[in-house]
């Protein structure tokens, strides 16, 4: 069986769903933290903090979910 994605991109991949947006605040492959933001990307509502390579590599350079 295939792993599946790592904990922090189902949260990013399911916020979008619920119609949140993320920001990238920092991303490194030793450290990333994404904010998640209301719908209308006003409000910080809470923070994804990974400390490995997994979040940081599924960025792939996007600075936000608008990307």
């Amino acid at each position: 069986m295939t792993p599946g994605p790592a904990p922090a991109v189902r949260i990013l991949e399911e916020w979008v769903l619920r119609g949140g947006y993320w920001q990238v605040l920092t991303s490194s492959p030793e450290h990333t933290s994404v904010s998640l933001l209301t719908c209308d990307g006003g409000e910080e509502m809470e923070r994804v903090v990974d400390d490995g390579p997994e979040l940081h590599d599924w960025l792939a350079g996007r600075t936000s979910s608008a990307d």
